[in-house]
């Protein structure tokens, strides 16, 4: 509570500062107990709170400042990590195969928008690979295929394209296969169709990684 001796402008003579506010849906007061609230505090929130409750923590770092209540308990989520999740960039690197051989070594690390810190939930992407370096909406190459995952899982693939899922850090690795000897160029893109709507995400920008087959 303001010491009410402190001068106030506009005739103000004292100042409440609250700790925690109740959205209601409307004036009916019974609603109040399951309504989400805001509120303030240092830590991270453990308290029982109605789902869709912000917390704002005083003393948390960048993505750890607000919180939202998920399950009407005690489960909380970092309102700044989900987000950092869902916005991701993309560095693909593919080897290149010589001598004959058909199969390239081909791996994706996913990070945070702020291209340096690793995701914290797996993600699903689209690895796709056509002729040319940055042209858009070129067509994809149907001599590539990939193969079993090492690092990840494919959920679906076809001739140019594979819908990939991360592990939980944002890589993934598989082989990328061509019987013919050419450049190919491949790139990551946001997978407008998954599998599983939590695991999809955004793709800010991806590198366009040239792999050649050679005999």
């Amino acid at each position: 509570m303001a010491d009410p001796s402190t001068p106030r402008p506009y005739g103000l003579q004292s100042a409440i500062a609250l700790r925690e506010l109740v959205v209601t849906p409307d004036a009916n007061i019974s609603s109040v107990a399951t309504a989400p609230s805001v509120s303030v505090g240092s830590g991270a929130p453990t308290d029982t709170k109605p789902q869709g409750s912000i917390y704002l923590r005083s003393d948390g770092a960048a993505d750890s400042i607000a919180y939202v209540n998920t399950n009407g308990a005690t489960a909380w989520s970092p309102l700044t990590a989900s987000s950092a999740n869902k916005i991701v960039h993309a560095t693909i690197a593919v080897a290149d195969a010589s001598g004959g051989a058909t199969d390239a070594a081909l791996t994706v690390s996913l990070q945070q928008v702020d291209n340096s810190t690793d995701l914290a939930a797996p993600r699903q992407v689209m690895i796709a690979s056509g002729a040319a370096q940055y042209a858009p909406r070129q067509a994809l190459n149907a001599n590539v295929t990939f193969g079993t995952a090492t690092t990840g899982s494919i959920v679906a693939s076809g001739s140019g394209w594979a819908l990939v899922l991360t592990d939980a850090s944002g890589d993934f690795a598989c082989t990328a296969s061509n019987s013919s000897d050419e450049a190919v160029y491949f790139w990551v893109e946001s997978a407008n169709k998954v599998s599983a709507h939590q695991a999809g995400c955004v793709v800010a920008a991806s590198n366009s990684d040239l792999a050649t087959w050679s005999a």
